[in-house]
């Protein structure tokens, strides 16, 4: 099954790979947040450990604030994927002490409530994070995707 080509994909997978950030994805219910992870996933070829807000273990365990529980959880995978992080309470103070006491781990976050999660992560990952908007398919994307070449030319890229 061929799948879109997301604007934004490129970009976060550079975020990932070659800098320091927890790499956040913002974007309305359905714009495609957990799809793009798969792809990342894919891309990475590495293990990669998807995890889902939306779960009452990842909510326990991500806002216990018990870094030896956390670090137990995430095990020795060197990236991370929440989905649905607005979910897990005090999410934005978790991610800061994840990446102070695990700075090698890579961590993408999403939420579909932009406003809910950036209540949440603003403040405790300033100058941690690196933030994108995934909005739902840009004309460029679906052109792309029917086989007529064009540049893709916007990418929100929010820090």
């Amino acid at each position: 099954m061929k799948t879109i080509d997301r604007t934004i994909f490129n970009k976060a997978l550079s975020s990932l790979q070659e800098q320091d950030f927890i790499v956040v994805i913002y974007g309305p219910r359905q714009a495609g947040k957990t799809t793009l992870l798969k792809s990342l996933q894919e891309s990475l070829k590495r293990e990669v450990l998807m995890l889902n807000g939306d779960t009452a273990r990842v909510q326990q365990v991500l806002s216990s604030r018990d870094i030896v529980a956390i670090r137990t959880y995430l095990g020795t995978n060197k990236f991370v994927f929440i989905d649905e992080a607005q979910r897990i309470q005090d999410i934005g103070i978790n991610l800061k002490i994840i990446k102070d006491q695990m700075p090698d781990l890579k961590i993408v976050a999403t939420g579909s409530s932009s406003f809910e999660l950036a209540s949440k992560i603003n403040e405790p990952l300033t100058g941690r994070k690196r933030v994108f908007m995934l909005y739902p398919l840009w004309a460029s994307e679906l052109a792309a995707f029917g086989g007529q070449s064009r540049k893709h030319s916007q990418i929100w890229e929010l820090s």
